[in-house]
C-alpha cells in the first residue's frame, strides 16, 4: 500500500478526491478520498471489483485499477495524460478552492472560458457515446461532471473517476447502481481470457454484496 503522509506530485482537486502520482510508481496515480466520503470495507472493494470490469469491457476509455483500500481510504489507477481542456478545467477548480477559502473572485474571462469548455465537453459526440455505453451495460454510478472527461492523442474518450457498487438507503439496506444480469451479459460478449477474469470480478461482487445485505439484520 502507500503512505498518505508521502504522497507524489499533486495532480488534481475534485469534490471526493484528491490525486496525486504514485512516488513509487510515475505511471500510476493515487486518489484519496476525503474524511466525509463514507465507504464500508466491502464497498470499497467492490468499487474495485466494478472498475476492474468496466475497463475489461472499455479498455481504451476506463483505465485499469490496480488496488483499493480503507487505510488510507484510496485507490490506485493507470495514470493518463489530460488534454489542454482537462488542464484548464483543473486549473479552474483548483484556483475557485483557493479563492474560497481567501475570500476573493476568480478572473470573469476564466470562468466563461471553463462554462464554454463545459459545453463542448458535453456536446462531444463521443463522450455522448461513452455515456451511452456505460448505461447500456447496466452502470449507473457514472459522474457526468465535465472534468471527469478527457481524449487522448488518439481522439479516445478518458474517464478519469472510478465507479461505486452501492449506496445506503436510510434504513441501511444497500441500493445498487448497476444491474448484475445486463453486466453479465455484456461479459459474455469478451474474449475468452478476458471473459475469465471479468465473471470472477462478476462473482466477487455478488459475494461483497451479500455480505452487506446481512449488515441490515
Amino acid at each position: 500500500m502507500i503512505n498518505r503522509e508521502k504522497p507524489g506530485e499533486h495532480l488534481g482537486t475534485g469534490a471526493e478526491k484528491e490525486v496525486y502520482t504514485d512516488p513509487n510508481n510515475r505511471d500510476r496515480v493515487v486518489a484519496y478520498f476525503r474524511e466525509h466520503v463514507d465507504e464500508t470495507p466491502n464497498q470499497i472493494k467492490a468499487r474495485f471489483y466494478l472498475t476492474k470490469i468496466l475497463h475489461l469491457l472499455m479498455p481504451k476509455n476506463i483505465p485499469d485499477m490496480h488496488w483499493a483500500g480503507s487505510d488510507p481510504h484510496a485507490y490506485q489507477t493507470d495514470k493518463i495524460e489530460v488534454d489542454e481542456n482537462h488542464k484548464i478545467m483543473q486549473e479552474y477548480v483548483d484556483l475557485a478552492r483557493e479563492a474560497h477559502h481567501k475570500k476573493y473572485k476568480i478572473n470573469e474571462e476564466l470562468s466563461d472560458k471553463i462554462f464554454e469548455i463545459g459545453d463542448k465537453v458535453f456536446s462531444d459526440n463521443d463522450v455522448i457515446a461513452f455515456k451511452d455505453r456505460v448505461k447500456e451495460i447496466g452502470v449507473n454510478s457514472l459522474d457526468h461532471a465535465s472534468i471527469n472527461f478527457s481524449k487522448n492523442s488518439e481522439g479516445n474518450v478518458q474517464y478519469l473517476d472510478s465507479f461505486y457498487a452501492w449506496k445506503f438507503r436510510n434504513d441501511g439496506s444497500p441500493k445498487l447502481f448497476f444491474d448484475f444480469d445486463i453486466l453479465e451479459a455484456a461479459i459474455k460478449e469478451l474474449p475468452e481470457k478476458d471473459q475469465k477474469s471479468a465473471s470472477n470480478f462478476l462473482r466477487r461482487l455478488k459475494e461483497l454484496y451479500e455480505e452487506e445485505k446481512k449488515q441490515v439484520f
